[in-house]
């Protein structure tokens, strides 16, 4: 029984934090160690409390959340910024056809 709560921490949040940590750049070792210290032995924990196995899932979903969070604002910046683009060449239209004595063009509806 405890082999295998063992192996289930090892393999799946052990795995999935250093995962997340290395995509979210962080360090694993600290973020391991602040779930348990013996998490953190080279020779790795010899058991695991239910307490330790919910802070693994805890900072799992955490670190998940954050990169969440990250890749829902670096995709809000990029449509700002495609807006901002797309009112620069409507701004540049205009120009163009008041240079040349026309109508503006209106695109949006």
């Amino acid at each position: 029984m405890q082999s295998d709560r063992l192996k289930k921490v090892q393999e799946h949040h052990l795995y999935a934090l250093n995962s997340l940590c290395s995509v979210l750049g962080f360090d694993f070792q600290q973020t391991v160690l602040g779930i348990h210290p013996n998490l953190g032995d080279i020779e790795g924990p010899t058991s695991v409390s239910n307490d330790t196995i919910q802070q693994a899932e805890t900072t799992c979903g955490s670190l998940l959340y954050e990169l969440q969070k990250g890749k829902v604002d670096q995709a809000n910046r990029s449509r700002a910024q495609l807006r901002q683009a797309i009112a620069d060449c409507e701004a540049e239209l205009a120009a163009i056809c008041s240079a040349m004595g026309e109508r503006p063009v209106h695109i949006r509806q």
